[in-house]
């Protein structure tokens, strides 16, 4: 879908938006923060750009807590989730179905779920029921809401789920990470996959990162992408390399500072003896520290995904296929 002209003025306010992600992220984070919960299972329901927050939350807890997290990108609860667990529905629209479907079965077993959203029928809902509402800005492009919906939902669970409070050097840090990107080798990189289709590696520690990032390039670059965790797809993706080359794919490959040993070896592997694609592209973060390595690549693949729009005259706004699909279910 190219456009004959795409006003400049998208590309740059969604780059200035990308820029104050992190302390975005950091206020949201304080504002939650003061609602905190404690529990030992949890369902946390949301889907597409909205939903990623949960993703984000359930890979770093992974490395602090025990505690039973589960994501519910669904109509319906599973059936093992009781009056036991807490809930939170997240939707940036608060118009989500799929979430809101989810959200009126939680109410309807007696549970009391926390809605993070901007407005729409969720909070409306959360009125009726007397239901904890935290609201982030109105008025904002959906998919550089993440850090809003990140920061509140990392605000509210991160005590309960023994996820170490922010220290001021991860503040820094987080803060200056979106402010202080290095656009010219993004610009580099964004040349390069304008024309690829590009497969995204990493490890699972990066998963979350990884899935957002082809979501973006889905959503805001309008291009095709795929996303594979590592070491799984050496169980079979690799294969796919062996019965043709293709200089239209490109190995994204994104690299976590807590990658198993061993998992290293399988994405070096990936890098070193795949001479079948056309291009490989490799990136880390330059902090060590979980939390903000993650955030310090999102903003830079945000930024990756709406430059690749910029090359192509695309309106990384506008999603008319989900647009033409929400027309259909709201008529079905």
């Amino acid at each position: 879908m190219v456009y004959v002209s795409v006003p400049k003025e998208i590309y740059l306010d969604l780059y200035a938006e990308i820029k104050k992600s992190g302390q975005n992220f950091i206020d949201s984070q304080l504002v939650s923060k003061t609602s905190s919960i404690d529990f030992d299972k949890l369902i946390i329901c949301g889907m597409g750009g909205s939903g990623i927050s949960a993703d984000y939350i359930y890979i770093i807890a992974q490395q602090y807590s025990s505690k039973q997290i589960y994501v519910n990108k669904d109509y319906e609860i599973p059936s093992f989730v009781n009056d036991e667990w807490h809930s939170i529905v997240i939707s940036y629209s608060g118009n989500t179905e799929e979430t809101l479907s989810s959200m009126k079965q939680l109410v309807s077993m007696g549970l009391k779920p926390i809605c993070i959203s901007s407005g729409g029928k969720m909070k409306e809902l959360a009125k009726t029921h007397s239901l904890k509402f935290i609201a982030v800005p109105e008025g904002i492009a959906p998919r550089v809401a993440f850090p809003y919906l990140f920061g509140s939902l990392f605000g509210l669970v991160h005590q309960s789920l023994m996820i170490p409070a922010i220290s001021s050097t991860q503040l820094t840090q987080i803060s200056n990470s979106s402010k202080s990107m290095n656009l010219d080798d993004l610009d580099k990189i964004s040349n390069r996959i304008v024309t690829k289709f590009p497969i995204i590696i990493s490890a699972s520690s990066f998963s979350n990162v990884g899935l957002r990032f082809r979501c973006q390039l889905n959503e805001n670059s309008k291009v095709h992408s795929a996303f594979f965790i590592s070491p799984e797809f050496s169980h079979n993706g690799i294969v796919g390399f062996d019965s043709k080359s293709s200089d239209e794919i490109l190995l994204f490959l994104l690299r976590s500072p807590i990658e198993n040993t061993r998992t290293t070896i399988h994405i070096d592997f990936l890098r070193n003896n795949i001479d079948k694609v056309g291009d490989v592209i490799e990136m880390s973060s330059i902090y060590d520290d979980l939390l903000v390595s993650q955030l310090d690549l999102t903003w830079q693949l945000d930024y990756i995904s709406v430059k690749i729009a910029e090359l192509t005259n695309i309106d990384p706004l506008i999603v008319p296929s989900i647009v033409d699909l929400k027309e259909i279910l709201k008529n079905s």
